[in-house]
């Protein structure tokens, strides 16, 4: 990501189209995008993140896709979670349903034909 920020950079771009430029940097690289992204001039920026500070603070206009229709929403995150409550969930990691996450029983260690024999002493 840093190099094709970069890349932008020196060509001067019209257009960013950025898909979660915020991915795998740290606290210092984030806070340096966010600058990055609201300094610019002339320029437009089509985000895809799911950061939800970086969208709250870059952005002034969401789309929103839903069921094969495109919404045009101007404002901020939070007033588009306003406007639409249900779109809170797709930053959160809660349910209404009640989902509930299992990790598969670990399966047989391959190579291994003896099931009596200690492989790995833990604590």
């Amino acid at each position: 990501m840093k190099l094709a920020l970069a890349r932008a950079m020196l060509q001067t771009a019209d257009i960013l189209l950025m898909d979660d430029p915020t991915n795998h940097l740290d606290v210092k690289n984030v806070a340096w995008v966010v600058d990055y992204i609201q300094n610019l001039t002339d320029v437009t920026c089509m985000i895809v993140s799911s950061n939800p500070t970086l969208l709250q603070t870059c952005c002034s206009r969401i789309v929103h896709i839903d069921n094969l229709r495109i919404h045009n929403f101007k404002g901020g995150l939070s007033e588009f979670v306003e406007a639409f409550p249900e779109a809170k969930s797709y930053f959160e990691l809660k349910s209404s349903k009640g989902l509930q996450f299992r990790f598969p029983d670990p399966g047989f260690i391959e190579g291994v034909t003896s099931r009596g024999k200690v492989l790995i002493k833990m604590d």
